[in-house]
């Protein structure tokens, strides 16, 4: 009895010495004396599909669907074959921004199928399919922290996860200052900002900077933020250039799960025209306050009452229409 006939009714993983000793010669007469009638171990299948194709026979192609998918099955447990002189294995091909949600779905709909392997391609990447689950995880604990707040702000310290979903804005002005805005999200569809990172060439005076983030942080502190989660912001932003400053005073709110709104209503409150900088970030910012959100206190321009809604970024009236963009 040779090697593989006595592993041949067990799931054994070949010998390493096994194949270091035998040539590829030998292994094949090895494997063709046999009885693949009552041969059980997968390994020794995988290893007959890959180094003696001809011995491999597709039973059955089904159309299975009515675009260019079919579905191979094979007459033996390794459920590989042939293509063109390579070894095969069942594979689906799938898009590049499949979520992990998908893969699960599908490698949970080939188990109820008592699908033995499955392999999956997703198109013009190479990231493992584990790297994407950790940071949906992640992601996901992240948002649902926030969803379980309904809406309420967030007391405690929230911690910066080491990866998160970003987008990145370039603003600049009619005086050549560029700013290059990074703004931090929660969840995968963009719609939770929770910090912001700016570089730029350009600087804010120290006096807009102070009043800015005096008034951030005044916002916080009536929100019941504790006060040591602010002197901790505080500190780290300490020795940053201020436009920075300004950026994680506003990150800080944001972490918080303080309303969009009510940022976007402390910036009015200081002079923009001196800063384009604090211009764009209102910009910024109120693309992400709800739709239909109330402005108390707020006149319309053009027929003086205080209907006033946010709607799609904008300040607009219900009464007459007016739109504060125009």
């Amino acid at each position: 009895m040779n090697i593989l006939e006595s592993i041949s009714q067990n799931n054994k993983k070949i010998p390493l010495d096994y194949r270091q000793i035998k040539t590829l010669d030998e292994i094949k007469i090895d494997l063709k004396h046999l009885n693949w009638n009552e041969v059980t171990n997968e390994h020794l299948f995988n290893l007959r599909s890959l180094i003696m194709p001809e011995s491999k026979k597709i039973i059955k192609i089904e159309l299975i669907s009515d675009v260019d998918t079919g579905d191979l099955e094979i007459d033996d447990m390794s459920h590989s074959y042939w293509v063109n002189g390579v070894p095969t294995h069942n594979t689906v091909n799938i898009p590049e921004h499949y979520s992990y949600d998908d893969f699960k779905e599908l490698y949970l709909t080939a188990w109820r199928s008592e699908i033995k392997g499955l392999t999956t391609y997703r198109a013009n990447t190479m990231t493992a399919v584990l790297e994407e689950q950790k940071t949906h995880e992640y992601q996901s604990e992240l948002e649902e922290m926030f969803v379980k707040s309904n809406g309420d702000v967030i007391k405690e310290d929230v911690k910066l996860p080491k990866e998160y979903y970003s987008k990145g804005y370039i603003r600049r002005d009619k005086n050549k200052k560029k700013w290059y805005i990074n703004i931090a999200f929660a969840d995968s569809k963009y719609q939770k900002p929770y910090a912001m990172f700016v570089h730029t060439n350009s600087y804010e005076s120290t006096e807009v900077a102070g009043k800015v983030i005096e008034d951030m942080e005044s916002l916080c502190r009536n929100k019941g933020i504790k006060e040591e989660l602010i002197e901790r912001q505080r500190s780290k932003y300490s020795g940053q250039t201020n436009v920075n400053k300004i950026a994680r005073a506003i990150g800080l709110a944001l972490r918080h799960n303080v309303p969009a709104f009510e940022i976007v209503g402390i910036l009015e409150e200081n002079p923009d025209g001196f800063s384009s900088f604090l211009f764009h970030v209102k910009k910024l910012l109120s693309k992400f306050i709800k739709d239909g959100t109330k402005i108390e206190n707020e006149v319309c321009q053009a027929c003086n009452t205080k209907n006033i809604i946010y709607q799609e970024g904008c300040k607009m009236c219900l009464e007459c229409g007016w739109s504060a963009c125009g």
